[in-house]
């Protein structure tokens, strides 16, 4: 294999990538000033209800006979 030959193969870090990483990361570090015990359980439980709705909304689709649903009174 000649020098010619060689493809240059980028660095993975370039400074976009690096300063959205470090941003995040630095986000992350200052939240936990505001950490609180109740919130993570509010997060937990909204996050239940959410995916359940999202669940029993996409499997009610298939078993309705018309093929469509009927909105919930």
């Amino acid at each position: 294999m000649t020098p010619e030959d060689e493809v240059e193969v980028p660095h993975p870090w370039d400074p976009p990538t690096a300063a959205v990483l470090g941003t995040v990361h630095v986000g992350a570090v200052l939240a936990l000033k505001y950490f609180s015990w109740s919130g993570l359980a509010l997060c937990l439980v909204l996050y239940v209800v959410t995916c359940l709705a999202i669940t029993l909304g996409y499997h009610r689709l298939p078993i309705d006979p018309i093929g469509r649903a009927e909105p919930w009174s």
